[in-house]
């Protein structure tokens, strides 16, 4: 009798220098890196077979990055957690950093909602008054709460995601934290505020930094 798949779980971020990289551009470099690893993963069945992964936090869009991203693989038989960890560590796919894996313990709840640190840039802004009132207007009900400002020391902080050489504090001038949350059907406001912000000519950046 065959053992079923061992589900595990890996963590990663989507760094600055690969934030234009696309959903379907991240899944596929993830499937080659797994397959790099010479592990014994999980393959999909048919003519075609893949690494099995299942990403579980909503797809960024183009532009954005975050360190919270997180998808799952399963293995053909059970593996030293230590040494899974030793064969992911270098083989990330460009533009992300794989921060950790773990076995999968339980089903992960439906995601509520999304955090996010929204970063803008002052300089020939179009609109000078912009404050939390505007960006609590502008994303509308979707906003868990007013948007919480936030020092650019701690953004700097954030060292995973964004290398001393190429880190945004050094382009944008204020930032906030941003809770969106999502409707029932799953679906991300995040894509409609960043529009909306679009609309105005407004310099921005959005990093997610969790969810719920």
């Amino acid at each position: 009798m065959n053992e079923a798949p061992k589900p595990f779980r890996i963590t990663f971020c989507k760094c600055w220098t690969g934030r234009f990289l696309s959903h379907i551009d991240m899944m596929r470099g993830w499937s080659r890196a797994l397959r790099r690893t010479g592990l014994p993963i999980y393959f999909s069945q048919g003519f075609n077979p893949k690494p099995k992964i299942s990403y579980l936090t909503p797809p960024l869009s183009v532009g954005q990055t975050s360190e919270c991203e997180t998808l799952d693989f399963r293995l053909e038989q059970d593996i030293m957690i230590q040494r899974l960890r030793d064969e992911l560590s270098g083989k990330s796919p460009t533009g992300t950093v794989f921060i950790d894996v773990k076995p999968v313990s339980a089903k992960l709840s439906a995601i509520t909602r999304l955090d996010y640190l929204l970063l803008l840039q002052d300089e020939n802004c179009p609109l000078p008054d912009l404050d939390i009132n505007f960006l609590a207007t502008t994303g509308g009900q979707d906003i868990a709460g007013k948007p919480d400002p936030i020092a650019m020391d701690v953004v700097r902080e954030h060292t995973l995601t964004f290398s001393k050489q190429h880190h945004p504090a050094d382009f944008f001038d204020r930032a906030f934290r941003v809770s969106f949350l999502l409707g029932p059907d799953g679906g991300s406001p995040v894509k409609p505020f960043g529009e909306q912000l679009d609309s105005f000519g407004v310099v921005y950046h959005l990093h997610r930094i969790g969810f719920a």
